[in-house]
């Protein structure tokens, strides 16, 4: 089964499906009535397009960054979504225009928000999914360990490491339950319950 829900969130699917043009990030697909959205980009193969189309096709492609772009083209060019990735990375996506190339913090929808968090990359981002019980799409900004444990990576890559430990905090602000990062130590592994208040004693301890 391609499609799997996040526990506690039917509407929620981690998709089995990797790319390693994307360094095998964890996609999702979340379901929403004003149209689904596709939170990074799996492989693009048979089972993963039919497994969505059963569930109501793609309105947006949210990319958290530029490592996780992948085969973008092929699901806008297969769905007619939206593309959506900041405006300082948009420039890396290839063969479809960028749609939404967003700046700063904004509402997608009354309960979609994209949060701007530079620091691995200039232009990495979050989504919040806020209605109830709320999920974080995190990217790469935070992981869990193989214990289940909520860390900020060591990146030696990130351009600026201590920004990105710092924008996290405006993640404070929404509320979530849980965490699904681009990267977990094993498919499906998330922080499934308490993500916030985990995320704000990670906080008082790093900064």
């Amino acid at each position: 089964m391609v499609l799997r829900a996040v526990h506690g969130r039917p509407d929620v699917l981690w998709i089995a499906a990797y790319d390693d043009a994307t360094y095998h990030a964890q996609s999702y697909l979340v379901l929403h009535p004003k149209g689904n959205l596709l939170v990074d980009v799996p492989a693009y193969q048979v089972d993963v397009i039919r497994a969505i189309q059963r569930r109501g096709g793609v309105r947006y492609i949210f990319i958290t960054h530029k490592d996780d772009i992948g085969a973008v083209a092929s699901f806008h060019e297969f769905f007619q979504a939206r593309v959506l990735i900041h405006k300082s990375e948009a420039r890396y996506v290839q063969g479809v225009e960028v749609e939404v190339p967003f700046e700063g913090d904004f509402m997608l929808n009354a309960d979609i928000a994209i949060v701007h968090l530079p620091g691995h990359t200039p232009g990495s981002s979050a989504l919040l999914d806020l209605r109830p019980p709320g999920v974080l799409f995190i990217g790469d900004a935070l992981n869990i360990n193989p214990q289940g444990q909520l860390f900020v990576p060591p990146h030696p890559w990130d351009f600026d490491p201590v920004l990105k430990r710092v924008v996290l905090r405006k993640l404070l602000q929404y509320d979530f339950e849980l965490i699904l990062p681009a990267h977990p130590p094993e498919p499906g592994r998330y922080v499934s319950e308490r993500g916030r208040e985990l995320l704000e004693q990670l906080l008082r301890r790093i900064l």
